[in-house]
């Protein structure tokens, strides 16, 4: 998981804490407010992990491995990709093609 999703995760657990943003029901039982702000999290975090992880993929482009944007397969055997590896392919024993980046 990348950094910026778990900043992501932590600070969206903060911000539904009970009692921090709101306290859902307002005169539920302590048990029953944090099942309600559990499911509130899992809701929120089910319907936003795929936006911030796509954004989190484009701010942290410039890793080691990440800079790999085109894809290595057949139609790009060798080709350099923008880190300088080449697309090479391998024949397994099963008949079939392995494609992997290497230096």
């Amino acid at each position: 998981m990348s950094l910026v999703c778990s900043l992501y995760v932590a600070i969206l657990f903060f911000v539904l804490t009970p009692g921090i943003l709101l306290r859902l029901p307002k005169n539920g039982g302590k048990f029953t407010v944090a099942a309600v702000h559990a499911l509130v999290f899992g809701l929120v975090l089910y319907f936003t992990h795929r936006f911030v992880w796509r954004l989190s993929s484009s701010l942290e482009g410039f890793q080691e491995g990440a800079s790999t944007t085109m894809p290595c397969n057949a139609a790009n055997v060798g080709k350099t990709n923008g880190s300088g590896k080449t697309c090479r392919g391998t024949k397994q024993t099963n008949g079939t093609t392995s494609y992997a980046w290497a230096v």
